[in-house]
């Protein structure tokens, strides 16, 4: 039976793209440049901190570039339109925006951000009232009823045979040929460098420009203070809701931490009272008085922590190896 799923859900998306390729459907272009991130596994790919390293580098090359987003999960449905260089600390919640986005602001305090379900919509809105150069869509390679200039699509180098597979068999949104859309793939991470070429043969994209991304990690106090002195934490709970908890559990045995139990959720997962009550039993029962998570899951455990227990976040950062290509090919598009 789920044989037959993949089979017919392979067969949708297959006709999808050839009725938008035929042009069928219409495909919606705007008079400025738009660069997609995204991703054909689901998953944890690093879509946002890929999203997070494009805001920086077009503030480096004076590029007033707009994110827009969906905001996965996030319990309001109306559009939001951030313009950080304009207001400081707007009062936006998780909530409002989801986690993903409340990210993204915390990080870039001057972001230009549209929030809705309709990018269409979000990519109007944004042209219409703020002053952009560049459109980053987040999460945008299946959205391929927009024109985009550059597609972006990022894999985890230890992407299996069994990950490649159609939905539900595997984790692929799409067949993996379609990755063929595709400008640039970006590999994370290198510390796999055998498997990330094993991975490119496998997916036949020798073709297409790749290059690979290292996860750079800082370990931050509830103050966004850097915590130099790892030694002095102690016993610590990991708590993660993120999707690919792996690659934080990882980081977390790299740094030496001495992490005494995981309690790993779902991606997007919003934390409850139930949640933050059992995260208390444990680190109770086995003695432990700092819980470490991830920037993406640190506010939302904030908000219900009426115990005032210490929250640390392991901070992560892409370095993208051979950027200079990825830039050019953006400046070109701008100037």
């Amino acid at each position: 039976m789920i044989r037959f799923i993949s089979y017919m859900y392979c067969l949708l998306m297959h006709c999808r793209c050839l009725l938008y390729r035929y042009q069928v459907l219409k495909t919606h272009k705007f008079d400025i440049p738009i660069i997609s991130v995204g991703n054909i596994v689901v998953g944890g790919t690093g879509k946002t901190p890929m999203v997070s390293w494009l805001i920086n580098q077009c503030d480096q090359n004076n590029i007033q570039a707009c994110v827009i987003t969906r905001g996965y999960k996030r319990k309001n449905k109306e559009m939001f339109i951030i313009d950080g260089s304009r207001v400081k600390n707007p009062p936006y919640s998780i909530k409002q925006i989801g986690d993903e986005p409340f990210l993204l602001l915390n990080k870039h305090p001057s972001i230009k951000m549209v929030i809705h379900n309709n990018k269409i919509k979000s990519i109007k809105r944004a042209v219409k009232t703020l002053d952009v150069d560049i459109i980053i869509l987040d999460d945008g390679f299946q959205s391929i009823y927009i024109q985009r200039d550059l597609d972006i699509v990022m894999m985890n180098a230890d992407t299996s045979k069994e990950d490649l597979q159609i939905i539900p068999r595997g984790k692929s949104r799409e067949p993996y040929r379609q990755l063929q859309r595709a400008d640039f793939i970006i590999i994370n991470n290198n510390d796999l460098l055998e498997t990330n070429r094993n991975l490119m043969d496998k997916i036949n994209c020798q073709n297409i420009p790749s290059t690979y991304a290292q996860k750079q990690y800082t370990i931050r106090d509830e103050n966004n203070k850097t915590i130099s002195n790892i030694s002095g934490l102690g016993e610590l709970i990991a708590v993660c809701g993120i999707g690919h908890p792996n690659s934080f559990l990882s980081a977390l045995i790299q740094h030496n931490l001495a992490i005494k139990k995981q309690l790993i959720y779902r991606d997007h997962h919003q934390y409850t009272e139930r949640d933050i009550q059992l995260i208390y039993n444990t680190m109770n029962d086995l003695k432990v008085s700092t819980i470490i998570t991830t920037s993406k899951d640190y506010n939302k455990i904030q908000a219900l922590n009426y115990k005032n227990k210490k929250i640390i976040v392991l901070d992560m950062d892409l370095k993208i190896n051979n950027s200079n290509s990825l830039m050019k090919e953006i400046n070109k598009l701008v100037h």
